[in-house]
């Protein structure tokens, strides 16, 4: 019984990282069929920066990170595109929380089915459309100084 109680969290534990550090890392976003309201699938930049961020409208994180997120993005001229799964309905409430206009996307790709289970989950690129890094739960503005930083090494080299 002690074996068993220490090799479950054990392989909760190694799940969780080869989640963290293996599957999200290398997740392909260009597969997620990202489209706007009106159904025109989505390019993103790749000439500048930018972060997509997928959110849920019940996520508590996600309506709290939408101001910081949308305040950097105008200040720092990066888009960001936030994307969801869920339906219009749900996202007419979610903008009305807001006094600007959100860059909010749909799939019609279910996102918990590709892997995406903690919200926000945000990726952040580079210029020439590169991966820097992504980070899963919390956006806050240390997060988005950090990434300001990446680009600036990243523009150096």
């Amino acid at each position: 019984m002690k074996k068993l109680l220490f090799i479950i969290p054990l392989l909760v534990g190694l799940g969780y990282l080869g989640y963290y550090y293996y599957y999200i890392p290398y997740f392909d976003n260009n597969k997620m069929g990202i489209m706007d309201i009106k159904g025109q699938r989505i390019k993103f930049p790749n000439d500048k920066p930018y972060i997509l961020c997928y959110i849920q409208t019940w996520c508590k994180d996600c309506i709290s990170e939408t101001p910081c997120l949308m305040d950097f993005s105008k200040k720092n001229e990066i888009p960001i595109y936030f994307v969801t799964d869920e339906d219009t309905i749900l996202l007419k409430k979610y903008r009305a929380r807001f006094d600007y206009e959100l860059p909010i996307y749909l799939t019609k790709t279910r996102l918990k089915e590709k892997g995406i289970l903690l919200f926000p989950t945000a990726f952040f690129y580079g210029k020439k459309n590169e991966l820097l890094y992504n980070k899963m739960e919390r956006i806050d503005s240390i997060e988005l100084a950090n990434y300001l930083r990446k680009l600036e090494i990243n523009k150096s080299q």
